[in-house]
């Protein structure tokens, strides 16, 4: 009876131990495997020559064990050929061709840093090799870097032959070569032929090297790229992300608030101020006054409309065209709606809510801002003739206004506080005005604040090169590693000196965009229609300031400047 059950068990025990063996594990026990996979060997060989179009498969062996499914969005050929993969043990990589080959062609084959091995050990660095149909290896490059990039994101590099198809409809086809970032963000697309080259980085999350417009992020260069001859590679083609906005912001309702408030509601947030309005009693076509529209504090995709006071129960017709968001897109209708007036009136009394800096600050920052925000909507001119700012000499600081809606704005001073220096800010309160002529108490409010010590301070100044024509503007900007609120902008307007004071001790980076719509605000481009985005650049090095210290003498090399002569 024995002999019986170890018979009928051993088939059992055969078919775990061949299923152990199939399943796809790393080997356990021994010291953890850190070592990243490389690439061993490859074919046909790198740079092989004379290739036949007729290829049929492409070998890649690794020094690992890989992840299969870390290959299948980490590998691209360039140009793009359909094929079929299929694996050999876990080291072994057949790529079978359904296409023959172009003649006179260089074939590149990239694997991104994204493909591991079994112990998921990323590649230390993507690789990339080529061969040729015809009786040379083409050697052009560009390279460049993505920013603004979330950590350990990747994006895909496309790059359109203009040469060979000028129409470029990413969104329909694929592009010639293709490469991946790295996870600093930078890039190569090596073995290029010679020719006109528009190169795109797209966030391509669906891997089907096309640009879907509706929700994937795209960046646009700041020119196109020729390679021809000897001048074939090009470096600092540079990327900044942005998502595409093709859809016309839609109206979704209007809710009255109180009696003297509405709540108009869109799709998205849009321009206040390509906003038309009017507003009618439905029964009589009495026209009613509208005092004032402003963003809403909370949701960006509403905007607050003030009115006279409406009756309640009655109901009035309220008429709105040219809504338009910051895109430009334009919805070119005119929106009809109807709404009874309610009884609900605002009693609270007219008060500031916030007002930095706050009495009494110390150590404030020379290029501080003034902001003051309120509970009822602003007349903005009693404010503006109202509010006074002065040093303690009695010297008047003036500065210019900037409102982020009725109830938030912002004084933003000509020139930057001087340090070591005491100020004060007053506001005869009886004399600010909401919408509807209401005051707030009858007093006079102050706020006194003092500036930072000039010996806790530094400074740098420098060059920019190559020197700016007369007709060109470069915004630099000077970002903190300390803290990413302390940026600070010097704006060049044909010269090339360039001057940062009062600087907190810390590291820096210098960055700098061409300013070539003279906006003072950073374009990164479009697609319909095309238009490439303002060159820019980082600084490779950080810049250190020390306290009581000028760093003289810098130099920032701003390659863009002649190529957008």
């Amino acid at each position: 009876m024995k002999k019986i059950i170890t018979l009928l068990f051993l088939p059992s025990l055969l078919s775990f131990f061949i299923l152990k063996c199939a399943m796809q594990k790393a080997p356990g026990g021994g010291p953890v495997d850190r070592t990243p996979p490389t690439v061993s060997s490859v074919f046909p060989q790198a740079d092989s020559l004379h290739i036949p179009i007729t290829l049929r498969q492409i070998r890649i062996r690794f020094s690992e064990r890989m992840k299969r499914s870390s290959l299948v969005d980490n590998i691209f050929i360039s140009p793009p050929v359909a094929y079929k993969v299929e694996w050999k043990g876990w080291d072994k990589l057949f790529l079978y061709l359904n296409d023959s080959l172009r003649t006179d062609q260089t074939y590149v084959i990239s694997i991104a840093s994204g493909a591991a091995d079994l112990h998921n050990n990323f590649m230390k660095q993507s690789y990339q090799f080529a061969f040729s149909t015809g009786n040379q290896i083409d050697q052009g490059s560009i390279a460049g870097k993505v920013y603004d990039l979330k950590r350990n994101q990747i994006v895909t590099i496309f790059a359109y032959d203009l040469s060979e198809n000028k129409s470029f409809n990413p969104a329909q086809e694929e592009p010639l070569y293709v490469s991946k970032s790295g996870k600093d963000g930078s890039f190569e697309l090596n073995y290029l032929k010679d020719g006109l080259f528009r190169v795109l980085a797209v966030g391509d999350q669906n891997h089907n090297l096309l640009l879907d417009e509706a929700y994937e992020q795209v960046g646009f260069p700041y020119r196109d790229v020729l390679l021809k001859g000897t001048a074939n590679h090009f470096h600092n083609l540079n990327f900044r992300m942005t998502r595409l906005d093709s859809i016309a912001p839609r109206f979704t309702g209007l809710r009255p608030l109180l009696n003297t408030w509405l709540d108009l509601r869109f799709s998205e947030a849009v321009v206040a101020d390509s906003l038309n309005f009017s507003l009618v009693d439905s029964a009589s076509g009495q026209p009613h006054i509208i005092l004032g529209k402003s963003a809403d504090r909370q949701d960006h995709n509403v905007l607050n409309v003030f009115t006279q006071p409406l009756d309640s129960g009655r109901v009035y017709r309220f008429r709105l065209s040219g809504i338009r968001d910051s895109s430009g897109n334009v919805r070119d209708t005119v929106i009809t709606d109807y709404f009874l007036g309610v009884n609900k009136r605002d009693t609270s009394r007219f008060k500031i809510l916030a007002w930095t800096p706050k009495d009494s600050s110390r150590n404030v920052s020379p290029r501080r801002s003034i902001y003051l925000e309120v509970n009822h909507p602003l007349f903005g001119k009693s404010l503006q003739k109202a509010f006074l700012l002065q040093r303690k000499d009695g010297t008047l600081w003036p500065g210019r206004w900037q409102w982020k809606s009725l109830f938030q704005v912002r004084f933003v001073p000509d020139q930057i506080f001087t340090p070591d220096s005491s100020y004060e800010m007053t506001i005869p309160l009886n004399e600010v005005t909401d919408l509807w002529s209401a005051a707030m108490p009858d007093s006079l409010a102050s706020h006194y604040f003092s500036i930072v010590s000039a010996r806790t301070l530094g400074e740098i100044s420098g060059t920019v090169v190559p020197s700016l024509q007369k007709d060109q503007r470069l915004v630099l900007t000077l970002h903190s590693l300390r803290s990413s609120r302390n940026n600070y902008r010097f704006i060049l307007n044909g010269t090339s000196a360039f001057y940062f004071s009062c600087l907190p001790e810390g590291e820096y980076l210098l960055s700098a965009y061409l300013d070539l719509d003279k906006n003072e605000r950073y374009s990164k481009g479009g697609l319909h229609p095309f238009v490439y985005s303002e060159p820019f650049l980082f600084s490779a090095d950080t810049i250190k300031v020390r306290k009581r210290w000028e760093k003289s003498g810098l130099k920032f090399y701003f390659p863009q400047l002649k190529d957008s002569l």
